[in-house]
């Protein structure tokens, strides 16, 4: 394993937030990296998640739902012992189900996955489940609780969002509909309902393999080349990763692996995956690279070859921050949030400037106009506006 290697998959310290049966992995948290993140207190139905100080923390309103583990895009958020995307016993064309835990065991059929909420399961979580049980068809089962459940939100079904998400990549994909996941109305009385969501335990009905709490050591190796997933021809693998920063988009590898992989089992699919997109105005650019620095991911990167310099960008590591547009001072960046992309078009050179020596200081520099570099531009500009301010004003009398 080379050094890139050993050092993503070493597993962080995961600490457990007081009330609940969160784990928060601080080395895989997007706010202490990029500004206006919080998807995961943004998805909290009873608003319970809190950030302070960058330090996540929940209130007495907490549900334990995992509803905020499924919208974090880096698996920095995780409750403990949920459920991998994997089912026992599956026969070929039947149905696996998913239950929402509060459910009687009784009451939920023989091979079926019971997920805390149905609103924890992410799209990746359900496209890796597809994955892994073939062409068994996966259905959401609706209990009718959603409505009257406080973490059900405002939703009829919780899971209505997530399943549409994955209905839509498969239909993009062209796989065909008798396989994309579904929801299925089956109400129980609303008596049956208990307060309160089980405990986090192990649910036997799961296998130990790939045990999804171990989400960031998966995503780890994921980084480091694991992403020519089983089953996937040469021309439908993912192009290996080359930098990445020290947040990994786990949930977008997650999606994209599975994605590739089910759809090598239907030749003449489209080939395009749903990733998001970013634009540079070439000639707004001034090749500073602040969107490369603040970007948390190593989706943007500069680069320096053959007497030119620019920035490329990654689109399977871009997790939708939007921090690069945010802190361009030139406003020179456009971004996209979907978009068909071909797998060998997921890194892409978005900028190309020729790398120049400027006449005054000797220091390279590119992107910029002229033949000084911005620095001596600036300095330059500074001891004008010096100069013009003490000068006097013309119009004393002599």
């Amino acid at each position: 394993m080379n050094h890139m290697a050993q050092r993503l998959s070493k597993v962080v310290s995961r600490q457990e937030i007081a009330g609940s049966s969160l784990l928060w992995q601080s080395a895989a948290c997007l706010p202490l990296s990029a500004q206006g993140c919080c998807q995961c207190a943004k998805a909290c139905p009873t608003d319970a998640l809190e950030f302070n100080g960058g330090i996540p923390s929940v209130t007495a309103q907490c549900t334990d739902c995992a509803r905020c583990a499924a919208a974090c895009p880096t698996d920095a958020l995780q409750r403990k012992h949920f459920p991998a995307p994997v089912a026992k016993n599956v026969r070929s064309g039947e149905p696996v189900f998913i239950d929402c835990s509060k459910v009687p065991r009784p009451h939920s059929p023989e091979v079926t996955i019971r997920v805390p909420c149905l609103g924890a399961i992410s799209t990746g979580w359900l496209l890796k489940l597809q994955d892994q049980i073939g062409d068994a068809p996966i259905v959401a089962l609706d209990r009718g609780w959603c409505s009257s459940c406080r973490s059900g939100g405002d939703s009829a079904c919780s899971a209505t969002n997530v399943v549409a998400d994955a209905g839509r990549m498969f239909a993009d994909a062209g796989i065909p509909l008798q396989l994309q996941p579904r929801i299925e109305r089956h109400p129980l009385r609303l008596v049956k309902m208990p307060d309160a969501i089980p405990a986090a335990v192990e649910e036997t009905l799961i296998s130990r393999r790939g045990l999804f709490s171990l989400g960031f050591s998966e995503a780890a190796g994921l980084a480091v080349g694991a992403l020519n997933t089983h089953g996937a021809s040469v021309d439908t693998a993912l192009p290996p990763l080359g930098t990445v920063g020290r947040l990994i988009p786990a949930e977008q590898i997650r999606r994209m692996t599975a994605l590739l992989s089910i759809r090598s089992r239907y030749p003449g699919s489209p080939a395009t995956l749903p990733l998001p997109a970013v634009s540079i105005e070439n000639n707004q650019c001034e090749n500073h690279g602040i969107c490369a620095a603040v970007c948390p991911t190593g989706a943007l990167v500069k680069y320096g070859d053959n007497g030119a310099a620019g920035i490329r960008f990654n689109a399977l590591l871009c997790v939708s921050c939007r921090q690069c547009e945010r802190d361009c001072p030139q406003q020179a960046i456009r971004f996209t949030a979907l978009r068909g992309t071909l797998p060998q078009d997921i890194e892409q050179e978005l900028t190309r400037h020729p790398v120049k020596v400027c006449v005054k200081c000797d220091d390279e520099f590119s992107g910029a106009p002229g033949e000084t570099c911005p620095v001596c531009r600036k300095t330059e500009a500074l001891f004008v506006r010096r100069v013009v301010a003490n000068e006097p004003s013309g119009n004393a009398v002599a």
